[in-house]
């Protein structure tokens, strides 16, 4: 029994300081979040979702749900978004147009520029990808969206 007593406490400790440290991707159930792309914006702060247009831009009002919220927060988690650099560049050299996508946590801020064909070597754009495309296949599932109209800005 003595011979592992000093092992005991080591595990013991081990075990302790792993368990008192958490998870660093654990995201506050209240942050808010705002998605954005060359025509659409929505700001979870706000719930408003704006529209751009060439003429004019239109901006209405968009609740998730508490459920909604959650997925969307869950997902910024579990692909480390508060480690990911502030610019992703996944463009291809020579290849356009050039997208600029964005996704803010809080204060943090993540421009992705990448072309329409995504390269499968860049894994912080999958990373990136995988929270934007929960959080549009949650806002476009929304009536409210539908029922705008398709806007007339496009990439050229």
């Amino acid at each position: 029994m003595k011979i592992y007593f000093p092992y005991i406490i080591c595990l013991l400790i081990v075990c302790i300081s792993l368990t008192s440290c958490g998870d660093k991707n654990t995201i506050d159930p209240d942050s808010t979040f705002v998605y954005s792309n060359l025509t659409d914006t929505y700001d979870s702060q706000t719930d408003s979702f704006t529209r751009n247009y060439d003429s004019h831009k239109t901006t209405v009002k968009l609740h998730l749900t508490k459920e909604e919220k959650e997925k969307i927060l869950e997902t910024f988690s579990e692909n480390a978004f508060q480690n990911l650099p502030g610019t992703i560049d996944c463009s291809t050299w020579g290849y356009y147009p050039k997208i600029y996508d964005k996704l803010s946590l809080n204060t943090m801020n993540v421009k992705y520029i990448h072309n329409v064909d995504k390269s499968w070597l860049c894994y912080n754009g999958k990373k990136f990808d995988k929270v934007y495309k929960i959080i549009e296949d949650i806002i476009f599932s929304k009536n409210e969206i539908k029922q705008l109209e398709p806007s007339s800005i496009a990439y050229e």
